[in-house]
């Protein structure tokens, strides 16, 4: 692949062989400024946008205490619908709070792959149904 750097002082940047962008070939636009500012702000284009994004926020999913968690929290787990939610929680009514992962799997509709996705969220607190 052949790269060929833009010429001191062109406005755009000049295309290299295999881009297959054409003439833009992807990066800042002419009109996006990305020098430093006198005033020591980010760089910014003309629509007021900062010149260079910042990270997304990561964020951790929130863990979920099976035994306490109504349906529609249950229902935040990987594979756990309406029905599978509203199962867990007639599970844990008739017969007590769940104390294992493999309680869960015990619950009709709930199996390994599901619990092992989850095992990460699922919490196991006191609480005896839901709130």
């Amino acid at each position: 692949m052949l790269y060929l750097a833009p010429s001191p002082g062109a406005g755009t940047e000049t295309p290299h062989k295999g881009s297959g962008e054409g003439a833009q070939g992807g990066g800042a636009s002419p009109e996006t400024n990305l020098s430093p500012q006198p005033d020591g702000q980010e760089p910014s284009r003309p629509d007021g946008n900062p010149g260079i994004p910042s990270q997304p926020e990561i964020t951790k999913p929130t863990p979920i205490d099976v035994n306490r968690a109504t349906v529609e929290e249950l229902q935040e787990l990987w594979n756990i619908g309406p029905q599978k939610a509203q199962a867990i929680v007639e599970w844990r009514l008739r017969r007590g709070p769940f104390r294992t992962l493999q309680d869960l799997e015990r619950v009709p509709g709930i199996g390994p792959e599901t619990v092992r996705r989850n095992r990460h969220r699922i919490r196991f607190g006191t609480g005896r149904g839901s709130r």
